[in-house]
C-alpha cells in the first residue's frame, strides 16, 4: 500500500503505519525517522505530480485552534489557522481514500470519535476522524483517565511509548501530546480493509449449506472410496 502522511513533523505514528505499507511523509518542519520517507515542504506547495495517487492519506492538521494547551503558553488559540480544508483538497487530488484527524471541531466532518478509554489505554486523548469510508463508532466510556498529556511528566518515557504504541526514539512530550495511539490507527485500518478489500474476500453466504452437502456425501460414500 502507498500511504501519504501530511502535517506530521516527527511521524511518531509511522512505526504503526509502516505495518500497512510504504509511507511518504510531508511536513514543513520535517524530521527523519526509520519508518517513513520524509520530505520537507509546505502543504500549499506539495512536490507531487498531478497524477500521483496514494491508496490512503493520513492528515494531521494542527489542532491548536481548538486545543486548551494553546492558551497555556505565550500564544493563544487564535494564532492557529484551520488547515482542514487544505487537507481535504490534497486528499481529493492525490488519495483514493483518506483520514483527517483532529480534535473535535466544526470544520471536521467526523466519521468516528475515539478515546483511550475505548482501548483501555489509561488516557482520554479524544480525537475525531473524518474518513472517506465507514467506521463503526465504539460506545463511549464514562471513566476518569489515569493520566493526561497536561501532566505527561507523571509517567516515564517508556510508559508513553507503550500507551501510544510507538518508539522511545520520539520524545516523551511529543508522544504524550501529539501522537495518535496505534490502537486508533489499527481500528481505523481494519475498517479501511473491510471497505476496500470486500471483492477479494471469499463468499461464505452458502457455507452451512455447502458443508452439510459435503458431510452427507462423505457419510454415504462406500468404504471403497476411502481405500
Amino acid at each position: 500500500m502507498k500511504i501519504l502522511q501530511v502535517f506530521a513533523d516527527q511521524g511518531a505514528e509511522n512505526p504503526t503505519m509502516d505495518n500497512y505499507g510504504d509511507v511518504l511523509r510531508l511536513s514543513i518542519n520535517i524530521e527523519p525517522n526509520q519508518w517513513s520517507e520524509a520530505v520537507q515542504c509546505d502543504a500549499n506547495l506539495l512536490p507531487l505530480k498531478p497524477d500521483t495517487e496514494f491508496d490512503l492519506g493520513w492528515f494531521h492538521p494542527p489542532c491548536g485552534g481548538v486545543s486548551p494547551m494553546s492558551d497555556t503558553g505565550n500564544g493563544s488559540r487564535d494564532d492557529w489557522p484551520d488547515l482542514i480544508p487544505i487537507a481535504r483538497e490534497i486528499a481529493d487530488k492525490h488519495c483514493k481514500h483518506h483520514v483527517i484527524e483532529n480534535k473535535p471541531r466544526d470544520s471536521l466532518n467526523e466519521t468516528v470519535t475515539l478515546d483511550g478509554h475505548m482501548f483501555n489505554l489509561g488516557i482520554e486523548y479524544k480525537r475525531a476522524f473524518e474518513c472517506s469510508f465507514d467506521v463503526e463508532q465504539p460506545p463511549m466510556q464514562n471513566k476518569l483517565a489515569e493520566t493526561s498529556p497536561f501532566y505527561y511528566s507523571e509517567k516515564p518515557h517508556g510508559w508513553w511509548a507503550g500507551v501510544k504504541g510507538s518508539s522511545t526514539e520520539f520524545t516523551k512530550a511529543h508522544l504524550a501530546k501529539n501522537t495518535i495511539p496505534s490502537a486508533y490507527i489499527d481500528y481505523i485500518m481494519r475498517h479501511y480493509a473491510m471497505a476496500t478489500e470486500t471483492d477479494d474476500l471469499p463468499d461464505y453466504s452458502t457455507y452451512d449449506k455447502d458443508m452439510e452437502t459435503k458431510r452427507r456425501a462423505t457419510t454415504n460414500s462406500s468404504l471403497g472410496a476411502w481405500q
